[in-house]
């Protein structure tokens, strides 16, 4: 998880899928549920702007389109962890692995993979194993603990949301999910807000408060240098998002070509996976040119110096470009959809 898949609850549903022996990829998990299409901000600059499922739900589509059932629970209070955790337990047994938020290090998704010592110690793989696996490589004790556990990590803390995948039923067809991911995109792009939390915004909204957020000039010269700092690494892990999110787009759009056949509407869908080639394109050249807020805390690099003004212009000028390139998107879906 986590390699050139970063979006954490894409990569574990596209774990928990391999478990159950469903053919699919990371890219067409996150076409399937519209997460490619997701676009949130948080006005006071979040990280969980970044989380798929923060204001859209898309593991709703994502479970209709690959014909399975689901068990959510959020929020549990200690009372009823038990029942939930023997679900859990029950699930791993039958080779079913649930999704869960803030298993281990910080909320990102991950899946559970079983247990230790009948239940009491849940086992997890996440989003953050690569760095745990790395810090402790020389840690004779790790190394023996991980022998027990055959290679999987503990879970850290009771997760506050918790997706377990039911029985399998009839999937719609290929065509039926590019149509379905389709509306999502519609409807989570063109939305003013779908969270039940009015701090988050989506779609063009959010593009919108981003913009105005990098070019809020007076903030960001009476900031402080933690302030500075966090909103810096806050832009970068959304920007990271983004440009992952429309490279699976693209990538989802070009895989759905052949399933097209109309003339009209496969012209549109050949002109939207331009669109999105050019799009992600786009992202990928600018993310990668960013500075990483890590690696300029390893060097003792002064945040300021590596984010200038003009740097944020330059990013502002390249939302409203995205911005463009997404309405343009939205009418060619609505002809694929047969909508004009």
């Amino acid at each position: 998880m986590g390699r050139g898949r970063d979006c954490s609850w894409a990569g574990a549903m596209t774990l928990a899928l391999t478990a159950r022996g469903v053919e699919t990829t990371y890219e067409q998990v996150m076409g399937y549920s519209g997460a490619c299409w997701r676009m949130a901000f948080e006005p006071v600059w979040d990280y969980s702007a970044a989380d798929a499922l923060v204001v859209y739900d898309y593991s709703i589509p994502a479970c209709k389109a690959y014909g399975l059932s689901a068990r959510r629970a959020n929020r549990l209070e200690p009372q009823q962890r038990t029942a939930e955790k023997l679900a859990i337990l029950e699930d791993i047994r039958q080779g079913r692995l649930p999704l869960a938020i803030n298993l281990r290090v910080a909320p990102e998704w991950g899946v559970i993979t079983g247990y230790l010592a009948e239940g009491d110690v849940l086992l997890c793989r996440s989003y953050f194993d690569d760095e745990t696996f790395s810090e402790l490589e020389a840690d004779p004790e790790f190394q023996a603990h991980t022998r027990i556990s055959q290679g999987y990590l503990h879970v850290d803390q009771w997760p506050y949301r918790i997706i377990r995948l039911g029985d399998q039923m009839e999937a719609p067809s290929a065509l039926e999910n590019l149509y379905a991911s389709l509306r999502v995109k519609l409807e989570s792009m063109q939305a003013e807000s779908l969270s039940n939390s009015s701090s988050y915004a989506i779609g063009y909204k959010a593009l919108e408060l981003w913009r105005e957020g990098l070019q809020d000039h007076p903030w960001y010269a009476a900031a402080d240098e933690e302030a500075f700092s966090r909103r810096l690494s806050v832009n970068h892990f959304c920007m990271m998002a983004l440009a992952d999110a429309r490279r699976c787009a693209a990538a989802y759009l070009r895989d759905s070509l052949p399933l097209v056949h109309d003339p009209q509407q496969q012209a549109a869908l050949a002109a939207m996976t331009e669109i999105y080639g050019e799009l992600a394109a786009l992202l990928d050249k600018y993310y990668k040119e960013m500075s990483d807020p890590a690696i300029l805390r390893t060097a003792g690099a002064a945040p300021r110096a590596s984010w200038t003004g003009r740097q944020r212009e330059q990013q502002a000028e390249l939302l409203a470009k995205v911005a463009s390139l997404e309405h343009q998107g939205d009418t060619l879906a609505e002809v694929v959809l047969g909508l004009t």
